[in-house]
């Protein structure tokens, strides 16, 4: 039970006996059933498990891929580049920041195996590649490979060739005991497990790829259309014929992918702007002859990788698992179960539906996120530039353009259940749209239109000059609008122009512009890109900008800003969490409590109920828990602890959000003060108190009274 209390601190110990221990007010995550898909980096098997590794975590499917189901202990252990490898049941992550990470117990727990410094303690060390064949695993670097005879937990260096320090790496293979490196020029060959390496071919040409498909070894490499092909490891070399495949002159071993089974061989390449989009093409007889497959239904995903299993092959890409079972003809989505999806928008509309823009396309749901419709397409690729549909809202409409039809706009007035063609001004001209509070924008032709949700339709806005627009961004009702140079501000609907300084006085100068709402304007900074600039409209000035976490201040790809409510500003410190910041501080960047399970969010939103918090993240779908601003009609507070008692490290936690800072004083049950602390805005506190063991009292100051708990300290 929480009580107020409106006795002054002199009275607390005769109050003390009117006290009980504060209620349980602990909040967790929710994680929202779909939109099922996710961004596939790399498929791995090991016996009869299929395995997938996405941007967020491990999905493991014990029938060839009917089905996922998430390691839940690996939502965190991947980066938006990283490489899986299971053998016998062991797990390995190389992630991009060079740290190779083991799990023992089917990814439940994970612990650093290999991290700077490396054996080979120079520039050039990080690991790039690995394979594991037992329990020995080999790493490579672009200064030589490293070997672990026991699962990582001891490494040296293996003997290699001093002539390939000039190379990149481009791929492992296994061909029974045989192991296989191929780096730019040269393919390497060890027979004792990696100890020492010898050159097994070279070439006048980069290679791209290489894979061992049951005992035939195939590379792929550059210049003319060429495949080689080995059937005795690697002692003779055949060079097969490939005129139908379309090659790049540069490959890169992330855009081309060899795969097979049997006799049954598979190329495919994701050159979109050279070939225009996926390429992929299918022999029946071991590479001998090739034609080209028309991989219906995969026309618009960007592919990651590509694996052949005895029965199907599975394309791993930014939307999700796609099956061929006709070789490559067509490919259906296959990802059921895999809760991983990038989630991009996610609101609430003015109905109660809700609506979420993914990597798999525009879904709504009328269930409260328990299942997901699928309204428009995902993300379109088309030669030298690839679009996502958009959908944005204002308080009464929604609208929305396909980029397949580029000169097409919708909009709704009806929660999306029918919309309302805007016919274009000039035909093939691609607009552009915007949404603020209550406006709709769309720009055309070097012409700006508006619809406020009070007007029946667009109408033209008077512009302070003529001339070319460049970038537009819209936060609360206001608009920027840059014209040639020139960036020019409106906070009345486009009917008054201010132009606005064009830097900092010590000559910065704002360029892309990364997040506006009614109080700033965030751009990054130039000359030195790497900074933040903002503009305070009730200051008219632009600023440095230093967000800091942890006491590192980020730069500008190391923060993203996603929404402004209730006078917080939240924001995701990509790959460490969900923060926020106040707008009387905001330079200083608070966790939010609890903490978001994966450590990417993307996307912020609340419901019309004000009872709770909804985060889209960058890889592992949607997240919902309890959340409740503080609302100045009708105040609704109250405090508790947990655990109570404790051992000294305890939460305070609040149904509300406070947007000010409040204070914490504990007194002992002589009204002796122990100690005072501020807490930053927030609801969830943790409390670290070194006190001799026996029972406290918790006196909370917030703007809205005094509130006191019970808290017990056990030995």
């Amino acid at each position: 039970m929480v009580y107020k209390s409106i006795f002054r601190t002199a009275l607390l110990l005769v109050i003390f006996p009117l006290f009980t221990f504060g209620q349980t007010l602990q909040k967790t995550w929710e994680s929202l059933p779909g939109p099922d898909g996710g961004a596939v980096l790399q498929f791995e098997t090991d016996g009869n498990r299929l395995y997938a590794l996405t941007y967020g975590g491990i999905y493991s499917s014990q029938n060839d891929g009917e089905t996922w189901a998430l390691l839940e202990g690996s939502r965190n252990v991947t980066d938006f580049w990283a490489q899986l490898e299971v053998e016998a049941g062991v797990f390995y992550v190389l992630k991009g920041n060079g740290v190779l990470l083991r799990s023992l117990d089917n990814g439940a727990t994970w612990k650093a195996v290999l991290q700077a410094p490396y054996p080979i303690d120079a520039p050039g060390g990080r690991p790039k590649g690995m394979m594991a064949i037992g329990d020995t695993l080999l790493v490579i670097s672009a200064l030589g490979i490293y070997r672990s005879a026991n699962q990582g937990n001891t490494w040296q260096e293996s003997l290699v060739p001093a002539f390939y320090f000039s190379q990149q790496f481009k791929s492992f293979a296994r061909v029974g005991t045989d192991i296989f490196v191929a780096y730019d020029w040269t393919i390497l060959k060890s027979t004792d497990g990696g100890q020492r390496w010898n050159t097994n071919f070279t070439a006048g040409y980069r290679f791209a790829d290489m894979e061992a498909v049951d005992s035939v070894l195939y590379a792929l490499y550059d210049g003319y259309p060429r495949l080689i092909r080995s059937t005795d490891h690697g002692l003779y070399w055949d060079k097969i014929d490939t005129d139908t495949i379309f090659f790049w002159p540069y490959h890169d071993e992330t855009k081309d992918w060899l795969t097979g089974t049997g006799d049954q061989l598979f190329y495919a390449s994701d050159y979109w702007c050279v070939h225009g989009g996926v390429q992929m093409f299918h022999s029946f007889n071991k590479g001998g002859d090739w034609q080209k497959s028309p991989r219906a239904g995969l026309n618009f995903h960007y592919l990651n990788d590509l694996k052949a299993l005895p029965t199907q092959l599975l394309a791993g890409t930014e939307q999700g698992v796609f099956r061929s079972q006709d070789n490559a003809t067509s490919f259906q989505p296959f990802h059921q179960g895999m809760n991983g999806t990038i989630v991009y928008t996610i609101i609430q509309f003015n109905t109660g539906r809700w609506w979420a823009k993914t990597g798999q396309g525009i879904f709504s749901s009328d269930d409260d996120g328990q299942s997901w419709d699928l309204r428009f397409p995902g993300a379109l690729e088309v030669p030298c530039g690839g679009w996502d549909n958009q959908i944005l809202f204002s308080k009464k409409r929604i609208i929305r353009n396909e980029y397949d039809l580029s000169d097409h706009v919708w909009v709704s007035e009806d929660a999306g259940d029918t919309w309302r063609e805007i016919p274009p001004t000039k035909p093939y001209w691609t607009p552009t749209i915007l949404a603020s509070d209550t406006i709709l924008w769309l720009e055309e032709d070097n012409r700006l239109y508006k619809m406020a949700d009070s007007e029946a339709d667009f109408t033209e806005v008077l512009l302070p000059k003529q001339g070319n627009l460049g970038e537009m961004i819209t936060g609360g009702n206001k608009i920027s609008i840059f014209i040639d140079r020139d960036n020019y501000l409106s906070d009345d609907q486009g009917l008054t122009w201010s132009l606005m300084e064009s830097g900092t006085p010590g000559g910065l100068q704002p360029g892309r512009h990364l997040y506006m709402d009614e109080h700033a304007l965030f751009s990054i900074s130039h000359p030195f890109g790497d900074s933040i600039l903002v503009y305070y409209f009730n200051e008219k000035v632009w600023k440095p900008y230093f967000p800091i976490i942890d006491g590192d201040t980020l730069r500008y790809w190391e923060v993203q800003f996603l929404k402004t409510a209730g006078g917080i500003r939240w924001m995701s410190g990509k790959g460490r969490g969900l923060y926020y910041s106040s707008l009387q501080e905001p330079d200083t960047l608070y966790p939010f409590s609890p903490q978001l399970p994966f450590k990417s969010p993307s996307a912020v939103a609340f419901d019309q109920a004000g009872q709770e918090m909804w985060v889209g993240t960058y890889g592992a779908g949607i997240y919902k828990t309890k959340f409740q601003f503080k609302k100045e009609e009708a105040p609704s507070f109250g405090f508790g602890i947990y655990p109570n008692p404790s051992f000294g490290q305890s939460t305070l936690s609040s149904p509300t959000f406070f947007t000010e800072k409040i204070f914490l004083r504990v007194f002992d049950t002589a009204g002796k003060l122990m100690k005072e602390q501020t807490l930053p805005p927030g609801q969830s506190w943790d409390i670290q108190l070194n006190l001799p063991a026996g029972m406290y009292l918790w006196q909370i100051a917030a703007p809205e009274g005094v509130y006191t708990l019970k808290w017990l300290k056990n030995n």
